[in-house]
């Protein structure tokens, strides 16, 4: 009798027993030809996050699970309540993070610290990426990647000095991993000191790129994870701004760069000023309530709401609006005139 899994991480040599508690019994002689095609897209969508999950781009995951005849049985099969609430989310980024809580059940325990924070961060769980760094020592290997993994958090929850202070110590602990360049240069931008982030957004490019392979390739290849080339939030909003690139290729990025506050709220601000308003303010509300700690989004929710429905008459979102209200008087943010919205959020 064969066991559950017969290899299921292959690089790794991972093994692991399906929990009995989470499996419900699945006819797959009643499978509707949507329903086989669901089971794919779980198992592709398994087999694309395990590379983002163990923060390797050469990762695979092989799965082989087999019942007592031999038959393969389809993942989603053996994690049915994985699958089921994975079927239930809406959003790209909320199934990718079913996904990392079926990681974990499996391999959570091979993670190394910075691999975890990663995750967490990865996840929009900035506080307990940092959290867990915070609460152990610099590894004598590999000590870029937990700055690195410091450096990412930190920036994720607006610490930007304290972000530029990790990702140095990055770039001191190996001067080669550029990874940790990009982060520096992102938290020099986002800390106000645009020139600074150029110079090395171009030093990172020289060093990763063949002379004149940035025109040539594409935004996918060029800005994504497994492509590991310019993979920053902030240098694919310049080079989405930059070069005319489909509505395809802004969704790919929001997913791909989803972790990121400020690229969430400059894609908001893109879309409004193409008039898209309301799909504008959901991406900000979505994002003040994921990540509380964002002001500048909290705020342009809020400015939305006044816009779009002054007096409150149309009763738009209510109880959101009466807690966006008080989370922004409690924490006594105002907005800045020059960051103000209004302008777009008038009909011309």
């Amino acid at each position: 009798m064969r066991t559950w899994f017969e290899k299921i991480f292959s690089k790794k040599k991972a093994a692991a027993t399906p929990p009995k508690a989470e499996q419900k019994e699945v006819d797959q002689r009643q499978l509707t030809h949507a329903d086989k095609k669901a089971f794919e897209r779980f198992e592709q969508e398994m087999n694309a996050y395990i590379k983002r999950y163990y923060s390797d781009p050469h990762a695979q995951l092989n799965l082989n699970i087999l019942n007592d005849q031999e038959e393969r049985i389809p993942p989603a099969v053996v994690f049915s309540d994985r699958y089921f609430e994975w079927a239930k989310a809406k959003t790209a980024w909320d199934k990718k993070s079913v996904i990392f809580k079926l990681f974990d059940q499996l391999f959570r325990q091979k993670l190394k610290m910075w691999q975890l924070a990663e995750r967490f961060t990865e996840d929009r769980f900035a506080d307990d990426a940092l959290g867990l760094l915070e609460s152990a020592s610099v590894p004598r290997v590999k000590a870029e990647r937990y700055f690195a993994a410091k450096a990412k958090a930190l920036m994720v929850l607006g610490r930007y000095k304290e972000a530029i202070a990790a990702a140095m110590k990055g770039v001191e602990a190996n001067t080669e991993f550029h990874p940790t360049k990009l982060l520096l240069a992102d938290a020099h931008y986002l800390a106000g000191e645009k020139e600074r982030a150029l110079q090395i957004y171009n030093a990172v490019a020289a060093q990763v790129l063949p002379r004149g392979e940035q025109k040539q390739m594409t935004a996918i290849s060029l800005l994504g994870f497994e492509g590991q080339k310019m993979r920053s939030p902030v240098y694919a909003l310049m080079f989405l701004q930059e070069f005319p690139v489909t509505e395809g290729i802004w969704k790919w990025a929001e997913i791909e760069f989803y972790y990121s506050p400020y690229f969430r709220y400059e894609y908001g601000l893109a879309l409004l000023k193409s008039g898209d308003k309301m799909r504008a303010f959901s991406k900000w509300l979505d994002l003040a309530k994921e990540m509380p700690w964002v002001d500048y989004a909290a705020l342009a929710a809020m400015e939305c709401f006044e816009a779009l429905d002054p007096k409150g008459n149309k009763k738009m979102l209510v109880e959101d609006r009466k807690w966006l209200k008080q989370h922004i008087r409690t924490h006594k943010w105002k907005q800045h005139p020059k960051h103000s919205i209004k302008e777009f959020l008038v009909d011309k």
